[in-house]
């Protein structure tokens, strides 16, 4: 079993080589890295053989710089490994077909502009021979020669930039900058504003409440027969009794029954003639199919 000094010693040469891994992923020099932090060479290149053990706020600093988060030094993979190695024969190519793509470029915004290329060449003091030799392809474009043509035909060299042509460190990881900071700020300062849109759309279904709890007011006539009861009573003082209403003798055996005033009004009076035909209805119901009823006026009403 290993003891304890030796345990570290290996995790000082583990903690070193993640080190040169991330200088690596990074894509940077010894010397590179040391000008950003302002270490001497030395120093890193100690701390890459394991001959110094780094601090964490060393650890932190080199975890800024080269772009990678802090807990990579506390594991085991390596990030060096999974960057993409672009061949040196791959990346002459893409070149050289960028340069024709530019030249085409040129060719084309010329005859847009009916130009020819001896016009283009007085405008901008460059031999016939080079105009063709950049349209074409054949040779690389200085940048100040392209600025010279497109200033001509009314370009900029900025619209021609094709950021993507060439893979860089910034698009295989983007480091944690203030504005990317500031632009998730934003975000999540806007990430209220939905939920306030929302809010008024809560109290729907509290609208309804009043509409549902109708059915209920039929379940309870005694406040409606005391509301009604009393413009009945004075309406049959003034005017003599329809058809509809019960006679006096029915009345009177109603109060032989011993039933409430209350409830004799309340049938008596024809305008309660629906309330009785559904009573009348609901008694003839099975058990069952009433349970069922009474289940769904509670879903409802709550």
């Amino acid at each position: 079993m290993a003891s304890k000094p030796q345990v570290k010693t290996l995790r000082a040469h583990k903690l070193a080589a993640l080190v040169v891994d991330a200088r690596l992923y990074a894509r940077r020099t010894p010397e590179e890295a040391c000008a950003l932090l302002g270490w001497d060479t030395r120093h890193l290149l100690d701390l890459e053989s394991a001959a110094i053990t780094p601090t964490l706020p060393e650890l932190e600093a080199l975890a800024a710089i080269y772009a990678v988060p802090v807990d990579h030094f506390f594991g085991s993979t390596s990030l060096s490994d999974e960057m993409p190695k672009l061949r040196v024969d791959t990346m002459r190519q893409r070149l050289e077909l960028r340069n024709r793509i530019l030249g085409a470029m040129i060719m084309q915004a010329r005859l847009r502009k009916n130009l020819s290329r001896d016009d283009l060449s007085m405008a901008t003091n460059l031999p016939l021979e080079l105009i063709t030799d950049y349209e074409l392809g054949k040779i690389p474009i200085p940048v100040t020669d392209l600025e010279d043509i497109t200033h001509i035909l009314q370009i900029r060299v900025e619209d021609w930039i094709d950021s993507y042509a060439i893979p860089t460190r910034d698009m295989i990881i983007k480091p944690f900058t203030l504005s990317s900071r500031q632009t998730e700020e934003e975000e999540e300062s806007r990430e209220p504003e939905p939920v306030e849109k929302a809010e008024p759309e809560r109290p729907a279904p509290k609208k309804v409440e009043p509409v549902a709890a109708e059915p209920v007011s039929m379940v309870e006539p005694t406040q409606s027969v005391q509301a009604k009861h009393e413009p009945a009573v004075s309406s049959a003082e003034k005017e003599p009794a329809s058809v509809n209403q019960p006679s006096q003798a029915e009345i009177d055996l109603l109060a032989r029954e011993n039933l409430p005033k209350e409830l004799i009004d309340f049938v008596t009076n024809p305008i309660n003639r629906q309330y009785l035909l559904l009573a009348n209805n609901l008694s003839q119901m099975p058990a069952d199919q009433l349970r069922r009823i009474a289940e769904s006026l509670l879903e409802i009403t709550f």
